[in-house]
């Protein structure tokens, strides 16, 4: 009986700490529609509108990161032509509020990846980190 009493409340401590805080299929679809209006934005040529309204509010206080940003996806889709398709290829989640996002870029010249971490605010989803690159062998790697 003591037994039974002890094992009930070393769950009761437990299960709380074992509960994993997941991220919500509402969370799901508003991440999906805001990286496919900042895609959307980007193809229609609207660079800059595309990122001021993708990333972090802090990053306004980075000017000079900003324009990096704009100026290596404005080179990307120079280089690589348009329009491009794209379509998820990885997911993973770190709570409930942080989410990075792996997606392949593809048109008829070359595939070409963009990463994502997409955090949860108290106003929505915003892009907290992005990184863009070539299509490397360690892609297919498990």
């Amino acid at each position: 009986m003591l037994r039974a009493f002890l094992l009930s409340l070393a769950m009761l401590f437990v299960m709380p700490v074992l509960a994993h805080a997941a991220v919500s299929a509402d969370d799901e679809k508003a991440i999906d529609v805001k990286i496919d209006s900042f895609f959307s934005t980007v193809q229609k040529g609207d660079t800059k509108g595309a990122y001021d309204a993708f990333m972090s509010p802090m990053m306004s206080e980075q000017p000079q990161t900003m324009r990096n940003f704009i100026a290596i996806t404005d080179q990307v889709v120079s280089f690589f032509g348009g329009p491009f398709t794209y379509e998820k290829v990885q997911e993973s989640e770190l709570g409930s509020r942080l989410v990075y996002r792996k997606y392949l870029l593809l048109n008829d010249k070359a595939p070409y990846v963009a990463t994502f971490t997409m955090y949860r605010t108290s106003k929505g989803w915003v892009c907290q980190g992005l990184y863009m690159r070539d299509l490397t062998q360690d892609d297919f790697q498990p």
